[in-house]
């Protein structure tokens, strides 16, 4: 049992190492969705309210208290309750995640992520205060509707294989889940959750546009992140290279020499500078957005998937 336990927690390690921004995200809401069971079984046997108590400190409150409390409008997109909660929100995470990393460096997805779920929680709240809706909301559908809608303006005809069904084009998906929302709140189902995801998909949509026109809004998030994670990281000292000689006379300093980066965008091409890759991605991307992702030839798919992370 013990290297069975040691296998998965170097599986576990090795995703948050070298895994896509979607499995780290999946792992983060599995691991908060345990987390919350565990606190569930123990505050239960205490008092049903002392557990409702600790929802309210990870979940966002449409009252005041959410002054008192701003983390949770980071919680609650990684938390949920009931299994089947948790497992349409990570199957539509995986789908849709796995299909934007084509086109999205892992950062802008992360950043993506995070504000997709805090214009969620706006809607959440701007919304409850004109339908009544419920006292508490946890969950990452509107992070997950704003990958999914930040998918649809991309490639509007990217297909996705659906159970049953088969290969369905995005915008499809998109009308079918804005409808479903659009139901829900006419019914006065859940109208909090669906305002949610109406919020968190239109800052997919928003977020897309803003990234053609040459601004991109994940950029402050993940350079906040990227200062608290270097925070908690220890130093390492930086060490040149070793250099021995053979006589005895005073040595020089030794200076390296400046290094340069060139970029190739094939095999047997000419190489290519940062502007024109960028320039090229861009291109890509604006036949993306016009004819959909069909529309790219094979060297234009393979350019894209060669240099989409390029810094």
């Amino acid at each position: 049992m013990s290297g069975i336990n040691t296998s998965i927690f170097n599986d576990i390690k090795y995703q948050f190492q070298y895994g896509t921004m979607i499995n780290k995200l999946i792992l983060v809401n599995i691991f908060f969705f345990i987390g919350i069971l565990i606190f569930k079984v123990i505050l239960s046997a205490i008092s049903p309210a002392v557990y409702e108590s600790f929802l309210c400190h990870i979940g966002v409150v449409n009252t005041w208290h959410l002054a008192l409390r701003p983390w949770t409008l980071l919680t609650y997109m990684f938390s949920h309750e009931g299994f089947l909660h948790i497992l349409f929100n990570l199957i539509g995470l995986y789908v849709f995640g796995f299909a934007i990393g084509t086109f999205f460096k892992d950062k802008q997805i992360l950043g993506l992520y995070i504000l997709g779920g805090l214009a969620g929680a706006v809607s959440y709240i701007l919304f409850s205060y004109i339908i009544p809706s419920g006292p508490v909301m946890i969950g990452a559908s509107a992070s997950v509707m704003a990958i999914m809608m930040a998918l649809t303006v991309i490639s509007p005809d990217y297909r996705i294989n659906l159970l049953f069904i088969g290969a369905v084009k995005m915008k499809y998906i998109a009308l079918a889940l804005i409808f479903m929302d659009l139901i829900g709140i006419a019914a006065m189902s859940n109208t909090g959750g669906h305002f949610a995801h109406l919020g968190g998909a239109f800052f997919g949509l928003f977020y897309v546009r803003q990234l053609q026109s040459g601004r991109d809004l994940a950029n402050p998030v993940t350079s906040v992140l990227d200062k608290i994670v270097n925070f908690f990281k220890k130093p390492t000292p930086k060490r040149g290279p070793k250099i021995v000689y053979r006589n005895q006379q005073k040595a020089r300093a030794y200076v390296p020499p400046k290094q340069t980066h060139t970029f190739t965008s094939q095999p047997g091409k000419a190489n290519m500078n940062k502007p024109d890759i960028q320039a090229r991605i861009n291109t890509i991307l604006d036949k993306i957005g016009s004819e959909g992702y069909e529309s790219l030839s094979a060297e234009e798919k393979e350019f894209l998937f060669r240099f989409k992370d390029e810094p």
